[in-house]
């Protein structure tokens, strides 16, 4: 009994293991002689609009005495990249997930950084759409400086180019 049971396990895993095969083909044709340092622009000098967001999740601390504040995110960039377009007639996937590794992403980060960013074991998320749209959502903790103006405090409005606080 104890034998049957293995063997089973066995079965039931490799058929989970198998990959669909339409999603295998169509990453084959795509990532084929693709190279994820190239910048995914036809002409060298041609420029490449990465559009980008800011999904504030919470606000992590705000430090008076430092001027600073540490933000929990997801910083949202989507992007075209012409070489990983394809059509129906090569697929009928509408997306695929793929890890960054695999295509060319933006380098992005915060150029008056008050800290250095943490490690993350969470890696965000990456979806290729079958007209060559990228879509990127990265987890990051931010912390930034934020002056303070408190002559009027408690009845201030806080302005300056990072932060906007109303106390």
């Amino acid at each position: 009994m104890n034998f049957l049971f293995k063997i089973l396990t066995i079965f039931s895993f490799c058929q989970f293991a198998s990959s669909n095969q339409e999603e295998t083909s169509l990453r084959n044709m795509l990532f084929t002689n693709y190279n994820p340092k190239v910048r995914p622009v036809e002409e060298i000098t041609s420029s490449l609009n990465v559009e980008m967001g800011l999904a504030l999740q919470n606000i992590e601390s705000f430090d008076q005495m430092q001027e600073s504040i540490t933000l929990n995110t997801w910083i949202r960039q989507s992007w075209h990249d012409y070489r990983l377009a394809w059509n129906s007639s090569q697929s009928n996937l509408t997306f695929i997930s793929v890890s960054k590794n695999q295509i060319w992403v933006p380098d992005t980060e915060l150029l008056n950084a008050a800290g250095l960013p943490p490690v993350y074991t969470l890696k965000g998320g990456l979806n290729l759409y079958s007209d060559g749209s990228v879509f990127y959502s990265n987890p990051v903790v931010i912390k930034m400086p934020c002056s303070l103006e408190l002559q009027l405090f408690p009845f201030d409005t806080q302005r300056s180019r990072y932060c906007i606080w109303f106390m």
